[in-house]
């Protein structure tokens, strides 16, 4: 049984709480069975007879494409170089969506078991906003459903339900709502009344039980 990682945090490149999970989970994994860490940087070390870590750099000096495109474009040159080196592992577990490209490669190409941890939905944190120039801000969402839900007919407030909607295509940096819904395909998997964590349309209230 052998296990690979796609990460982008690995150490001795780590900053933030991701890398430090996928360290002390190999590190115990590797009593179990044969582990493969395949990350960002360079590199490439036996932490011991069952754990090897290897490290994918990235020249992009000849890129002409907007800078703040190319952490998207970085990520995917490297999830394809992650499996242009054999694979030999009986599963994929991918970390963060810098390596997600990757492990959906890897399991589709190889024949093997994914697993995916996202760790952070990116949309969350402003940084991540400014740093991929918007491209993620319709990438992902979490959203709590309003409180108006909660009616004071009900016995007891209702417990919060949470809403997933994936978009495939960026977020315009200008558009108006007439335009919203032919430029945004999404992928919903929405539980009434909870909003579209995309678009914020609100399904109408559920009428109380009888």
């Amino acid at each position: 049984m052998k296990a690979l990682f796609l990460t982008n945090e690995y150490p001795p490149h780590i900053y933030g709480g991701a890398g430090i999970h996928v360290q002390y989970l190999t590190r115990e994994l590797s009593r179990l069975c044969d582990v493969e860490v395949r990350c960002f940087g360079d590199q490439n070390d036996n932490l011991n007879p069952r754990l090897h870590a290897r490290g994918f750099g990235l020249d992009s000096s000849k890129w002409t494409c907007p800078k703040p495109l190319a952490s998207v474009f970085g990520a995917l040159q490297r999830g394809l170089d992650f499996n242009t080196s054999d694979i030999d592992a009986n599963l994929v577990h991918l970390h963060t969506w810098y390596s997600h490209f990757g492990g959906i490669v890897a399991k589709l190409n190889y024949g093997i078991p994914m697993v995916l941890t996202t760790h952070s939905l990116e949309p969350l944190r402003p940084w991540k906003r400014e740093q991929l120039a918007g491209a993620t801000t319709s990438a992902s969402g979490w959203k709590r459903p309003p409180s108006r839900w909660q009616t004071p007919s009900s016995p007891s407030p209702r417990r919060p339900r949470w809403t997933c909607c994936v978009s495939l295509t960026p977020t315009p940096k200008k558009s108006t709502s007439s335009t919203t819904a032919s430029i945004r395909k999404s992928i919903k998997r929405c539980t009434p009344p909870t909003p579209c964590a995309n678009t914020g349309s609100i399904p109408t209230s559920p009428s109380s039980s009888s």
